[in-house]
C-alpha cells in the first residue's frame, strides 16, 4: 500500500495515510473531514526528478549515438 500525504481542507492538518486503490473513505485523523488535498511528498518529488533526469540522460545518449552513426556513415562515403 502506498503512503500519501494529505492536507485537510477543513482544519488544515497535514498527515500521511496508507491508501488502498479501492479506498474512497479517507478522512482527516484530527477532525474527521473528508475534503482532503493530496500533497506532493518529498519522495514523490524525488522520484519525479529522478525519472526526468534519467529521461534527459537517455535522450542525450540517443542523440550522441545518432551523431556518431551519422559521422561514421559520412566518413565511409568519402573513403570510396
Amino acid at each position: 500500500m502506498p503512503i500519501f500525504e494529505y492536507r485537510c481542507v477543513e482544519c488544515e492538518n497535514e498527515f500521511e495515510l496508507f491508501v488502498r486503490k479501492d479506498a474512497t473513505d479517507a478522512a482527516c485523523p484530527s477532525c474527521g473531514g473528508q475534503q482532503l488535498q493530496k500533497l506532493f511528498s518529498t519522495s514523490m518529488v524525488s522520484t519525479i526528478g529522478t525519472k526526468l533526469r534519467s529521461y534527459h540522460q537517455n535522450e542525450h545518449r540517443k542523440k550522441r549515438q545518432q551523431a556518431e552513426r551519422d559521422h561514421d556513415t559520412h566518413d565511409h562515403h568519402h573513403d570510396h
